[in-house]
């Protein structure tokens, strides 16, 4: 990591727990939340072919993977957030980091990769790390590309401005095109309507903000000076992230072309960045869709019936960069089809042309009636590509005599006191279809606030050749699941209570339970007598039971009750860092005789002694052979109650207080960060610097003996004042034997 955010974390490694290269989540598995998901997936063929290419043409080879396989992946539920429902995910730390909530403001996983990626690193200010991406050949059907995208980064937004301008790009090469990168590629991540590309800095809460979705957490909207206003919180950990864009370019329909999709961190490894791709979105053609829609309705059909099924054709475009031109459209029957053609349906005309200006073309058409019984036979109209492609837009359509309308069993079983759903499943007649219910309902499918077992309801269906039926549907009630529970039980750390349920119901069954305060769940029960075991004492009662169809209720609860050994220890401290003045009472309780055994060796079994610094674990074991056990950590104390307890000190440093904060906000309290020496400071100050984030330095003083100089920082540079965050400094002591210590720490300027 060769730049100015380096030497922080240099010195920041010399502090106390200090890291900052950390990942909050290392799981691959989707997490149970209302934001997004995502699954890491390095089967990228799959992810390009089946996720991110619209259906119709599929021209696409070579299919590549850049990168570390686990910043590669499929996500859902996005529509809420992001602005779509799935795609695929490339990211510059693991895909998992992407889920909500918004926990961390420096989500990071590095893959310890440092990239020589050209066309990234001419987008860059610095070095660039982590690159992650996919990149293939297409061979377009169409004269302009299209596909939407979102990008997100945990820069945001306290280092917009900075090196750390995290990128990626769409770098398409090919024929008719003539750009700076790699194959004479253009980059189409391009801000709408300008020839900016999308990065941190072009992309932010201050430059070009109506693209831009505010995600920060307080912390970081505080050192940017920006309200703290998260538009998705709980659903995505990114602080920051872009509108849906749409990336679009001009091609050459049947030549070939490459893509290469990338995006890098920039000047170190740290703090993720990702790049969202929405699903089915990379249109490359073809460039006319064509559906049978039935006389009378919005929506497609693929069952037409003879002598009634009027309708027609639509043929629509689906690039529209070209609408003022007219769109031929070339069309032929799929080798399944065994209609004919002026006998079994309308004949089309040899020539079809979607007028310039106009989106759709419809074509009246129809099933003709023969009067002859016969099966169902098929029509497929495909769409005839320009290009050599693997696959086209077509319809599959069945055409089917004339008949009455029939329905399946009319028998429904609910479950009882919950709200009933009836309908009607019709297996034959020509769609679609309209209801009527007793109730006056027109709609497929009713709901009932409650039924009665045998009860009928009544409907009338009519298909669309004006065929009806009169029927109605029976209900039977299904049995509902129960459970009682009862008894007391005693139990005792270790050991766990095996409590026996009978369950009435329809396996499987699914339970859920609440004990001290905690719920569980146990699914899949599949025996009527079940064994349940608990590891806890407390009231344990029932939170739902449901079994294969229904939910049922529950009643009672049980009682566990802890009669097992007890110990509610009291420490007296250490006074000293290296003293062995600390001890422990026990405090047991218990009903029975016991014993108590320790890890290490102490001087009394119950009430410990002389005892230094350390972790001291210990077991307690009654005449039941129950047991409690448990462990207590003792510290050496902290270096401003030792100054207090007057310990000797082992360092110049230990005799020097530096406070964790400061408030320069003139209220003359605390308003300078200053050293403190206590009276057995018997050194001088070589050095005193302070350090920001990046490495650059903001104050600094040199040979001077706290106490005798009034020398302190007042959390401004070059008299500007910084906003509030974490600083480092660094001290040079030198003590009266001419010994130099280095001590290193971190400070928090609050405003």
């Amino acid at each position: 990591m060769a730049n100015n955010r380096l030497l922080f974390l240099i010195i920041a490694t010399l502090l106390p727990g200090g890291a900052f290269y950390s990942s909050d989540k290392t799981g691959l598995n989707p997490q149970t939340n209302s934001g997004i998901r995502t699954f890491q997936d390095s089967d990228t063929e799959r992810l390009v072919q089946e996720v991110f290419l619209k259906d119709g043409c599929a021209n696409v080879s070579n299919i590549q993977r850049i990168g570390d396989e686990r910043g590669v992946g499929y996500f859902d539920t996005g529509a809420g957030n992001i602005g779509f429902a799935e795609g695929i995910v490339l990211a510059t730390g693991l895909v998992s980091n992407a889920e909500g909530p918004n926990s961390s403001n420096e989500r990071t996983t590095g893959f310890g990769e440092d990239s020589l990626d050209p066309d990234l690193r001419s987008l860059s200010t610095g070095e660039i790390f982590d690159n992650v991406g996919i990149e293939f050949d297409f061979v377009p059907q169409k004269e302009f590309v299209s596909f939407n995208y979102v990008f997100a980064s945990e820069e945001y937004c306290e280092f917009v401005g900075s090196i750390f301008n995290d990128v990626f790009g769409f770098f398409v090469s090919g024929p008719g095109i003539s750009g700076p990168f790699g194959r004479n590629a253009v980059n189409v991540a391009l801000i709408p309507e300008t020839e900016e590309f999308v990065a941190i800095n072009n992309v932010n809460h201050q430059r070009n903000s109506d693209y831009y979705v505010k995600n920060e957490l307080r912390a970081d909207a505080a050192r940017c000076g920006i309200p703290f206003q998260p538009a998705f919180e709980t659903e995505i950990e990114y602080d920051g992230f872009t509108v849906r864009l749409k990336a679009v370019f001009r091609v050459i329909p049947c030549e070939t072309y490459h893509i290469r999709l990338v995006v890098g961190d920039v000047g170190d490894d740290q703090l993720d960045s990702a790049v969202f791709l929405e699903s089915k979105s990379f249109d490359i053609g073809p460039e006319v869709e064509v559906k049978y829609i039935p006389e009378n309705s919005r929506a497609s059909a693929t069952i037409l019936t003879e002598g009634c099924n009027n309708g027609f054709l639509l043929f629509s475009r689906t690039d529209l960069e070209k609408l003022d031109q007219d769109l031929p459209i070339h069309y032929s029957y799929s080798e399944n089809t065994n209609a004919r053609e002026g006998e079994d349906f309308t004949a089309l005309p040899d020539s079809l042309v979607i007028p310039a200006n106009e989106i759709s073309l419809r074509i009246p058409f129809q099933a003709i009636e023969d009067n002859i019984p016969e099966e169902a036979e098929s029509l497929g109209i495909e769409i005839l590509s320009l290009c050599n492609c693997n696959q086209t837009d077509s319809t599959l359509l069945s055409i089917q005599d004339p008949g009455p309308i029939q329905v399946a069993s009319n028998t429904v079983e609910l479950c009882p006191e919950e709200p009933a759903e009836i309908q009607v499943e019709v297996v034959a007649g020509t769609a679609p279809f309209s209801y009527r219910w007793q109730n006056g309902s027109q709609d497929p499918i009713i709901t009932l606030d409650s039924i009665v077992e045998g009860d009928d309801y009544r409907v009338t269906i009519t298909d669309f050749c004006g065929d009806t039926l009169e029927t109605s549907v029976n209900t039977r009630l299904l049995p509902a699941p129960r459970l009682a529970l009862s008894g007391t039980y005693d139990w005792c750390q270790g050991t766990q209570v095996d409590i026996p349920l009978q369950l009435e119901g329809t396996a499987p069954w699914q339970l859920e339970y609440q004990i001290a305060g905690d719920s569980f769940l146990v699914d899949n029960i599949t025996r009527e007598q079940f064994v349940l075991s608990v590891n806890r004492a407390g009231t344990l009662s029932a939170l739902s039971l449901s079994d294969a169809f229904c939910s049922g209720p529950t009643v009672g609860q049980v009682i566990i009750n802890d009669n097992g050994p007890r110990a509610d220890p009291i420490l007296t401290p250490l006074r000293c860092p290296d003293e062995n003045s600390a001890s422990i009472d026990l405090n047991i309780s218990s009903q029975f005789p016991y014993q108590v055994r320790w890890d290490q060796s102490v001087n009394d079994q119950e009430a410990p002694s002389e005892l230094v610094a350390g972790t001291y674990s210990f077991t307690i074991t009654d005449q039941n052979n129950c047991t409690f056990s448990n462990s207590i950590q003792i510290a050496a104390p902290d270096l401003q109650t030792a100054i207090a307890n007057g310990c000797p000190s082992a360092t110049a440093a230990d005799n020097l207080y530096i406070p964790t904060a400061f408030s320069p906000n003139n209220d003359g309290k605390n308003d300078g960060f200053r050293l403190f020496p206590q009276p057995a400071f018997q050194a001088k100050i070589r050095s005193w610097r302070i350090f920001d984030r990046w490495g650059n330095q903001l104050f600094e003083a040199l040979n001077f003996t706290p106490g005798d100089s009034d020398i302190f920082w007042d959390g401004s540079h070059k008299n500007r004042k910084l906003p509030s965050g974490v600083y480092v400094y660094q001290l040079e002591i030198e003590t009266a034997t001419g010994e130099v210590q280095i001590l290193s720490g971190s400070v928090t300027l609050m405003r």
